[in-house]
């Protein structure tokens, strides 16, 4: 189940880049860090992108969330982490003004990376659309992510998939996010 293959596009928008997406294992963990690496060194302001930590990642891998990985001809291009928050503090549902009964069925889409050489494939767009699918079917109806203000691009991207801005607040130690929220559509 894991290792499956969610997404394979040779022609995806008149792009003509060979992508897949897969669930990532724990052996995909060191390309993650790199590709997380690159994209954090990369960005115009160290403010738009926190990176996860390695604990953080191999809990998501243990099953805490999920990892989807993009990989192009040349190997893995990008990665977005899917994680379950339970009823941690600080929930983004509860600043996107969700009822407190509704936290156990929130995911976030909490870290989105790809490589600057693979950047304008629209992969952020095809991982969101992945994770959603991958989600589908479950209890998780309430999709949430942050992103810095200024983050046009990041912000772009998730707002074409439906996302919304739902709050603006202080988070990982006093960084200004957007809170941006979905809610599934129920079958």
């Amino acid at each position: 189940f894991r290792r499956r293959t969610l997404y394979r596009s040779a022609e995806v928008c008149g792009l003509n880049m060979n992508f897949s997406i897969r669930f990532a294992a724990p052996e995909d963990l060191d390309s993650i860090l790199w590709i997380m690496d690159r994209a954090c060194r990369s960005v115009p302001d160290p403010a738009w992108f926190v990176a996860s930590g390695r604990d953080f990642l191999q809990d998501c891998l243990a099953g805490k969330g999920f990892i989807l990985l993009a990989e192009g001809l040349t190997g893995p291009s990008g990665f977005l982490v899917v994680k379950y928050p339970g009823d941690e503090p600080g929930h983004l549902g509860r600043d996107a003004g969700l009822p407190e009964a509704e936290l156990p069925r929130c995911a976030y889409m909490d870290t989105v990376a790809v490589l600057p050489e693979a950047r304008g494939n629209r992969l952020h767009i095809r991982l969101l659309a992945a994770a959603e699918q991958a989600l589908s079917g479950s209890s998780r109806c309430h999709w949430l992510a942050t992103v810095h203000p200024q983050n046009r691009y990041s912000l772009q991207n998730f707002t074409a998939c439906g996302y919304r801005v739902a709050a603006t607040r202080k988070k990982y130690g006093g960084l200004d996010r957007h809170i941006l929220y979905k809610r599934a559509r129920l079958l």
